[in-house]
């Protein structure tokens, strides 16, 4: 695999070492580097690396290795937020673990984020349709959990809200986004389903198979953050065909 190089250029430094100056904006569709050279080091997106650090750089972004450089990433964001997201479930009184580890959650919750981040990006690449920004889509998932538990007493009013809500922003991305929704929900309702019937963790009000009457409408809000992110992907890949 050939990657971009930043030849020629020479950077003031103590030890007049040459150095490349570059940013990195992912990969090309025909697996080139995209860390593209620059005359110098002005602006915040500007970075300098000596050539051993751009080599490496370059190995791990765009080498054999980068897809699953960034599915480790997007399963340690989806970790985090799916732990921070579940803890406004967990001091709301929605849900509660069997064996608490810390903070009212077991230790396999990361986890099951993390890997739930990675799969549903995966299907959302495949879905290919289009998309929110990632802000715009990350506001509407979190009001949205955030009124399961607020208006949790009240699962039906809620779940046809929360189910509009969801039904409308992806029928209005195209229709593939709204099979992917739809796929997304379900998934979510028979995995949690799942999961309940083990005992692993229970629903307040449960009243659809163990889990609460809301759950599919949630999943379907979930949808377009996850079409935005595996978006945000396509562009970068674009962007040196621009």
């Amino acid at each position: 695999m050939k990657s971009l190089r930043c030849t020629g250029m020479r950077h003031p430094s103590p030890q007049d070492r040459p150095v490349a100056i570059a940013t990195f904006s992912g990969r090309s569709p025909a697996g080139a580097c995209r860390f593209r050279c620059h005359g110098d080091v002005s602006g915040n997106r500007a970075r300098v690396f000596d050539q051993r650090a751009f080599e490496l750089a370059d190995k791990v972004f765009c080498g054999e290795y980068g897809p699953l450089v960034r599915w480790v990433v997007i399963a340690l964001v989806g970790a985090i937020a799916g732990v921070l997201c579940d803890q406004i479930h967990v001091i709301g009184g929605v849900i509660v673990y069997r064996d608490p580890l810390l903070f009212g959650q077991p230790w396999w919750v990361p986890v099951q984020y993390g890997l739930a981040a990675v799969v549903g990006y995966v299907g959302a690449l495949h879905a290919n349709g289009a998309s929110e920004r990632i802000l715009v889509a990350s506001a509407w998932f979190l009001g949205a959990y955030l009124a399961t538990a607020v208006f949790q007493r009240w699962p039906l009013p809620l779940a046809l809200a929360l189910g509009v809500i969801g039904l409308a922003r992806t029928i209005r991305l195209g229709g593939r986004s709204l099979v992917f929704g739809l796929a997304v929900a379900l998934s979510g309702l028979v995995w949690e389903a799942g999961l309940t019937s083990t005992g692993a963790f229970s629903y307040r009000h449960p009243n659809l198979v163990g889990v609460a009457f809301w759950l599919p409408a949630l999943y379907v809000n979930a949808a377009p953050l996850l079409l935005a992110v595996a978006a945000r992907y396509r562009q970068d890949r674009l962007d040196l065909d621009e």
